[in-house]
């Protein structure tokens, strides 16, 4: 389909993240097809769900030490203190007290739930331009409890509008797509995951292993 919009005999093609499954998947099947490829950020395409959410983890892990090392050493305005490491540990106490009590907002219908502020932690993280916006929408959380700028980010992340609707289906497509490319893992292999995140420790834990039902009654 992209080779015919464009009359190309030969693919050339930008992928990134998982974008570049689909390039390896074209590779692999239409050698012959491929011209000029570049894939950035590349899945393994060997792996099942829950290796690639494993992997994941380890890159937000990653993500989340090098945006707090920025804040605690060049902003001014950095709510955390201490090490890099007390300093995590105060963002998974803040992020972990989600789960029983979600934060007030500007809504009184919408409270930051746990679901939530990952979305809007992890969302900065793909781009250090955007480590400035995270660190505002983090102090009025951590000074008083207050995630009226994480729900925003939460909101640009999940493509939500003003008025309450959502025109960007990326994220049923993301959840459509992925179900399709990988069924449903037994659900001990998730047990036993979650179990491995808490041992590792970081800043999300298990909660990377959560929302492994979503492709449970998927009709493929």
């Amino acid at each position: 389909i992209l080779r015919d919009a464009v009359g190309d005999t030969k693919l050339y093609y930008l992928g990134m993240s998982y974008g570049t499954f689909i390039g390896e998947q074209y590779a692999e099947f239409f050698p012959d097809n491929v011209g000029r490829v570049v894939l950035d950020g590349v899945m393994n395409p060997t792996l099942g769900m829950g290796g690639l959410v494993w992997a994941q983890s380890e890159g937000f892990e990653v993500a989340i030490r090098r945006y707090m090392e920025y804040c605690l050493g060049t902003s001014t305005t950095c709510p955390f203190t201490g090490s890099v490491d007390e300093a995590l540990g105060q963002l998974s106490d803040l992020f972990w007290a989600a789960e029983d009590a979600p934060y007030p907002t500007g809504d009184p219908a919408r409270p930051l739930t746990q679901s939530m502020l990952f979305q809007a932690l992890i969302l900065p993280l793909y781009g250090e331009a955007n480590w400035p916006l995270l660190t505002n929408a983090l102090a009025p959380l951590v000074s008083s409890g207050d995630g009226s700028q994480l729900l925003v980010l939460n909101d640009l992340g999940t493509g939500r509008e003003a008025d309450g609707t959502y025109p960007d289906n990326s994220s049923e497509a993301n959840w459509a797509v992925n179900c399709a490319d990988y069924p449903p893992e037994d659900p001990r292999v998730w047990k036993h995951m979650a179990n491995a995140l808490d041992r590792r420790g970081g800043t999300f834990g298990s909660y990377m292993a959560s929302g492994s039902d979503m492709c449970e009654g998927w009709a493929y």
